[in-house]
């Protein structure tokens, strides 16, 4: 879902951490990781997990006049405030620009795809990984 490079590890502990990307445009996003092995400088596929805050259906599909798709770090260093488009449902993709997330089972309206839509994110976690090769 999205090939990013590994830039930075810190480890809270054995097992767990937050873990710096570098996706294709340069841009870092943090993610919090637990029970994975990662390498500096190694690209993976990363499917990240969400907790969201509980945002109004008027609030998801007003807050993105601009029809922007980027992130925006939010009061710690794992959260953000997102803008992107929905690219399918069922469950919902959207592209924010520097990575892609589901989000779930949003909406069963086809009619939502490709709307440009505000989430916020309380914190993103790294859900799968793959290394890649070479």
């Amino acid at each position: 879902m999205n090939k990013l490079f590994v830039f930075e590890i810190e480890k809270a502990d054995k097992f767990e951490g937050i873990v710096t990307f570098r996706n294709y445009r340069g841009h870092y996003i943090y993610a919090n990781f637990w029970g994975i092995d990662l390498e500096i400088g190694q690209e993976y596929i990363v499917e990240f997990f969400a907790l969201e805050y509980s945002l109004e259906w008027e609030t998801v599909f007003s807050e993105n006049k601009s029809k922007e798709c980027k992130f925006e770090q939010a009061e710690n260093k794992t959260a953000y405030n997102c803008y992107g488009i929905i690219e399918s449902i069922n469950p919902t993709i959207v592209d924010f620009g520097d990575f892609k997330l589901s989000i779930g089972e949003f909406s069963n309206d086809q009619k939502v795809i490709n709307d440009y839509i505000y989430w916020k994110i309380f914190r993103l976690d790294v859900s799968k990984i793959l290394k890649c090769n070479g």
